[in-house]
């Protein structure tokens, strides 16, 4: 059967946060569940008038059963709405805007709605002298705390900006003409943009001072935001006396000129390892042994590259002052007849160093090549040679380290050739291994996957 009435529940709370959920209205399945239990809530005060009405039922109850069902009804309806403005009358309040709705019904029209559900964080400052609602107090504390938030702008300016101002809008709902309210409205609605800029150039320079985590490209992106951004917008809210920044603009000023110079520096920095990247020279000595003091160079070979490709190649034989021995023979494939009749070392050097000039160096287990190159230079020129240089041995461990999680099992020139060129060009490089511009030329295809 359908309900007749409204037919609802309303839920109130108090300080406390103590909930009361009571029936509003009438149903005729819940006549004698519902409603017989406000008759027996009541103080003692009520207990004479509620035998009073009992009474009355049942001497009427001869008469007529409808009557005195429509007169039990009544008497339920008023003791459970007697009941509920009892609860109001111990500070109880609406939870929500549809409890208020109805418990405006049952008090005739004489409640306030709240508009506050009570799951809100909405909190604010001003409220009625007369008001005990544990709603309004929230309200309040709520807004002290977004004060002091705002004051100390820290990620959450945003949310907590739009928080504050629905809570000093929902306040102003009921205290209308509360100057203060409208003031603090004003005021938050001047500063928002200032504040959000307030933070970001926090975040501009927590990451510029983090600049080692930072690509450059990144770095210029934080410096730019904050010179062409954020710090204008500081500027204005100086030039408008909002006390916004705590920390004097020209200290911010200074710290982006500095920034600026670490960017160029940075920049400057970058592009030369991008050349150097590009423009380099590889190559590879053949020896008569592994040690740079007591033995000596047979053959020096070199590739030049200029923008990324070989522009010219460098190959010659040197004859050593002690003879090659057969073990050397058997690796490298250079005999003592071979030399016989080349230039001597003294000669060679010279040319190889005006082939280098400037470039930075590279080769497979350049310790090696370049240990030799040194000592050889000091006997030549009676000073130390120092070249920028770069080992694809090293490079080619780390990036096996990087690509599997292990070190490489071995990283002998063959074997990474192997890896990373394949097997057509590891047998290439079997078919004249150990020789100095072909370890070179092969050296210079390794780095080029490398880097």
């Amino acid at each position: 059967m359908s309900n007749c009435n409204f037919n609802n529940y309303i839920t109130l709370i108090n300080k406390d946060n103590k909930t009361k959920t009571c029936k509003v209205g009438f149903s005729w399945t819940s006549l004698f569940f519902i409603y017989l239990v406000p008759l027996f809530r009541l103080d003692f005060k009520n207990f004479a008038l509620q035998i009073l009405l009992y009474s009355a039922c049942i001497v009427i109850v001869p008469l007529s059963p409808i009557l005195v069902t429509i007169v039990y009804i009544g008497i339920a309806i008023y003791y459970n709405n007697l009941y509920i403005k009892d609860l109001v009358n111990k500070g109880y309040m609406p939870y929500s805007d549809k409890d208020a709705l109805l418990l405006d019904k049952v008090l005739n029209n004489k409640v306030v709605n709240l508009g506050l559900n009570k799951t809100s964080d909405n909190k604010l400052d001003t409220i009625p002298k007369n008001s005990t609602s544990q709603v309004y107090d929230d309200l309040i504390k709520r807004k002290d705390d977004l004060i002091k938030s705002l004051e100390n702008v820290d990620y959450k300016v945003e949310e907590n900006i739009k928080e504050f101002k629905v809570v000093l809008g929902k306040l102003l709902e009921v205290s209308p003409n509360d100057d203060e309210l409208f003031d603090l409205l004003a005021e938050i609605t001047i500063k928002e943009d200032y504040l959000i800029a307030l933070y970001k150039v926090q975040v501009c320079v927590d990451r510029l001072n983090d600049s080692r985590n930072l690509s450059t490209f990144m770095f210029n992106h934080y410096l730019t935001e904050l010179k062409d951004i954020y710090l204008p917008k500081l500027k204005e809210s100086e030039q408008r006396n909002l006390n916004i920044c705590r920390t004097p603009l020209y200290e911010i000023d200074q710290y982006v000129k500095e920034k600026l110079v670490q960017y160029e520096r940075r920049l400057k920095r970058e592009e030369k390892e991008y050349r150097d990247k590009r423009n380099y020279v590889v190559f590879d000595l053949e020896t008569t042994g592994l040690s740079p003091i007591n033995n000596e160079i047979t053959e020096i070979g070199a590739v030049k590259v200029i923008d990324g490709k070989i522009s010219d190649t460098f190959e010659m034989l040197v004859k050593p002052n002690q003879k090659i021995s057969q073990k050397i023979t058997d690796i490298t494939g250079i005999t003592n007849e071979m030399v016989k009749d080349k230039p001597p070392i003294e000669e060679v050097l010279p040319k190889f160093i005006e082939f280098i000039g400037g470039l930075p160096l590279v080769a497979h287990n350049i310790e090696f090549d370049y240990g030799f190159l040194c000592e050889n230079y000091n006997r030549v020129y009676k000073k130390e040679f120092n070249r920028k240089k770069s080992c694809t041995m090293k490079m080619y461990r780390k990036w096996y380290k990087e690509q599997y999680d292990e070190n490489a099992p071995c990283s002998k020139l063959g074997d990474v050739v192997l890896e990373l060129l394949g097997n057509e060009e590891y047998l290439s490089y079997l078919s004249n291994s150990h020789r100095g511009l072909n370890d070179a030329e092969f050296t210079q295809k390794v780095y080029e996957n490398l880097i």
